[in-house]
Parts: structure tokens; sequence; C-alpha cells
């Protein structure tokens, strides 16, 4: 969320209070939660950290207000967080910037992947530049438009076929799973049926 000099970040889960995301095109001046409290932080090397101070996280959304030198809204908007490239079968007609994929990696739980209507079947995924050891994901649809899913499948690539971790039904805005640790580059929500577009708010990939 952005809102004349100053950009708001949803964090949903930290276990330390400790961030990293691409730096900024933007000076920051300051670096404070939404109540006041102190937050540290450092942009260089194009990384932006950020500390949070772990007895001042809440359990399911801490908000950090950046004050940066210039109007919010004409900052471009940065769409690889934390080094993930993502890329979706279908985009709510063809508007990547506001709908894309990287909205739903974004941590902010305001932004979306959104599909065209009565979309029934279709994919997000996330290109981690590595192979990285995954054992949780965390996924969110958008509140607006929960339980729309109602049949998927979560994946990873292996050389040129993508295989099955573990398949569900209903996703809603709070579905989270653990499952054996599973080293790939590549994962993906594959969605196999739906009442109509989904919409993704959040996608989070934990080691």
């Amino acid at each position: 969320m952005r809102k004349g000099n100053d950009i708001y970040l949803h964090v949903l889960k930290s276990e330390n209070g400790r961030i990293e995301l691409p730096a900024l095109p933007a000076e920051i001046k300051s670096a404070s939660l939404l109540n006041g409290g102190k937050v540290e932080f450092s942009q260089k090397d194009g990384k932006l950290s950020i500390i949070i101070p772990q007895t001042t996280l809440e359990p399911v959304d801490t908000i950090v207000k950046l004050e940066v030198d210039r109007p919010a809204m004409k900052i471009p908007v940065v769409t690889h967080v934390s080094g993930i490239k993502s890329t979706a079968s279908n985009v709510y007609k063809g508007q990547n910037e506001e709908y894309g994929p990287q909205q739903a990696f974004d941590n902010d739980p305001q932004t979306r992947w959104a599909t065209d209507s009565s979309t029934k079947q279709c994919w997000i995924a996330a290109d981690l530049g590595k192979a990285t050891t995954i054992q949780s994901v965390r996924i969110q649809e958008a509140a607006d438009y929960a339980d729309r899913v109602t049949k998927f499948e979560f994946q990873y690539r292996d050389g040129g076929e993508w295989k099955t971790i573990f398949s569900g039904t209903k996703i809603g805005t709070k579905f989270h799973k653990k499952f054996t640790p599973v080293t790939a580059r590549e994962f993906r929500v594959n969605i196999l049926d739906a009442t109509d577009g989904p919409t993704i708010a959040g996608i989070e990939l934990s080691e």
C-alpha cells in the first residue's frame, strides 16, 4: 500500500523479525511500525534489510511504514520480491502490473493475482533463482473472492516435468501446509477446478 510519501509493508510472517527485499529506487527517510515503534533498516548492494524487534511482531500482520524522499505512487513497482520470478497461465484482462502473478508474492494482502472471469483451470509459478529446500507453503485467496478454488495441487519442477507434492480442495484465506522437504528451483500452485476466476492475495514458501 502506498500513500503520499509513505509505503506500508505488511509482514505476514517472520521468525526473527528480519526481512530482506529488493532495494527501492528511492531514498528511505525513516522506518517505523504503524503504532510508532522503532524499526531498523539499511539499503545497500541492491537489497533492503529491515529488522523488527521480535517483541513487537504481531501474530498475523505486522505493518511497517517507510517514509521515502518522493511520492510513493511514482516509484516503479518491484515485481521480483525476495528473488522470486513469478509467472501465471492467466491474468485478469491482461493487466499484468495490477493483477499479475507478482502481486501474490509481494507480502501485501491488499494486492492480488487475479484471473479472467469463468476461469476454471490455471496455474501460478515461482522461480526462486536457485535450488531451494521448501517444506511449508501458505496460500491466501483474496478475502472478497475466497473459496472459489475447489481443487488444486502444489507442485515442483523436476527437469521438464511437474511433480505433485500434495493435492487439496479448498484454499480460503488461511491455508497452510507443511510437507516433507523438497529441493527445487521452481514451485507452482496448479488450480484444477474453481467456481469462478481464482484470485490469490498471497503465497509464501518457507524453508
